[in-house]
């Protein structure tokens, strides 16, 4: 029996031209043993009522691409792919008949992700960005196997939408969070790990602030504290920690000034900031 753990992850997508395709072998010459499993690789941005409402060209949505395959003992294959190379979603491996599981991550994380177990799969630094998965069993017998397949986002994002840049003595802004986890489960499509989760972003006069973590179930609630930070990394202000709910696949977006003291120029961020449309769902707050 096959265990997807994306709804409607094999519904087929629209042709995607990939050329000079990576070949993986498993310890065994690629002339010896050709290609027999051929994955055609689309990110799925949102489902809909189990239908896919969005899927396009991986590196719409993401600038890497891991691949990890798993015997019943074993991690047997990881490769890495970046969105600026040749062939990027397009994936041919070279596997002796058996059974299988399959994972296929897409990120944009600043180095490829840790797979060796397939149940704590980690990233550079704990950090998290926009994260889509694929896993699934798979059965190698006689013939090849060709399939398309999509990656389902599986964080969720809390988004802070500030009606002007923050003022310019605020060096950086430390996003402090616990409830959620920074270690993925293949297994599950949820976090595996209870982290305590920092994220530091530079004040380089942006408005909108983004944070991403794996939820331990479909819902969750994280516990999230801000910081301003002058330039030598001392805190200049902390507001009150705040319990977040957060989903998977979908945005709780803030409309707050933050450190600012202005509620009337907070509240009308939300009126003006418009989040990505192929998200399941955004719930607005005010900080």
């Amino acid at each position: 029996m096959r265990h997807n753990i994306c709804v409607d992850a094999l519904v087929a997508v629209a042709a995607m031209v990939c050329v000079a395709c990576e070949q993986v072998s498993v310890d065994v010459p690629a002339a010896d043993r050709p290609a027999n499993v051929h994955l055609r690789i689309a990110a799925a941005a949102a489902f809909d009522d189990g239908a896919t409402r969005a899927a396009e060209p991986a590196d719409a949505w993401c600038s890497r691409i891991d691949v990890a395959v798993y015997d019943s003992t074993a991690r047997i294959v990881g490769m890495q792919q970046r969105s600026d190379e040749a062939g990027f979603g397009c994936v041919d491996l070279a596997l002796p008949a058996g059974s299988y599981y399959v994972v296929i991550l897409g990120h944009s994380s600043e180095a490829a992700a840790t797979t060796t177990d397939a149940g704590r799969i980690t990233f550079r630094n704990n950090i998290v960005t926009d994260t889509f998965i694929y896993a699934d069993s798979i059965t190698i017998a006689d013939e090849a196997v060709e399939e398309d397949v999509i990656l389902c986002r599986c964080v969720a994002k809390v988004m802070f939408c500030l009606p002007e840049p923050l003022p310019s003595d605020i060096h950086a802004v430390r996003f402090y969070y616990t409830g959620g986890s920074s270690t993925l489960s293949a297994l599950t499509g949820y976090g595996s790990v209870n982290s305590r989760q920092t994220v530091v972003v530079d004040n380089v006069g942006q408005t909108t602030y983004e944070l991403y973590t794996f939820p331990h179930s479909y819902t969750g609630t994280l516990k999230l504290t801000v910081t301003a930070l002058a330039a030598d990394g001392t805190s200049m202000q902390t507001l009150v920690p705040r319990l977040v709910a957060v989903q998977q696949n979908c945005i709780s977006r803030f409309a707050t000034s933050l450190f600012g003291e202005d509620p009337q120029a907070a509240a009308a961020c939300s009126a003006t900031v418009m989040c990505d449309p192929e998200w399941t769902d955004t719930y607005d707050y005010t900080w």
